[in-house]
């Protein structure tokens, strides 16, 4: 019951991620409207990058220069989509959940 009941909760926290980055509501993004929401607000910034970026991850400083954090999240944005235009909740939902358990087990 305890891991049916954080799975519960590990996709409502990415869609609540997802709702950050899609302002408008049209259920996919992209890259520009990603990469702004990685810019513009912090909690975004920590969880996409930290969660979902291996160039992040790596770095030695966990306050990357921006046109590094604008590299990762570029990459990272490419990696979601695999190269298409625009992310949905379910490409962010297969790209995140995974390295959620990954960082919990």
């Amino acid at each position: 019951f305890d891991d049916f009941a954080r799975h519960l909760r590990e996709g409502a926290e990415i869609r609540k991620l997802f709702a950050c980055i899609d302002e408008e509501g049209a259920g996919s993004v992209n890259q520009i409207e990603f990469i702004g929401a990685v810019a513009a607000r912090h909690i975004v910034t920590a969880v996409v990058l930290m969660v979902g970026s291996e160039a992040f991850q790596k770095s030695s400083s966990a306050a990357m220069a921006g046109m590094e954090a604008f590299q990762a999240a570029e990459g990272l944005f490419a990696k979601i989509t695999g190269g298409r235009a625009r992310a949905s909740l379910d490409d962010f939902t297969q790209h995140f959940f995974g390295k959620l358990w990954e960082l919990k087990a």
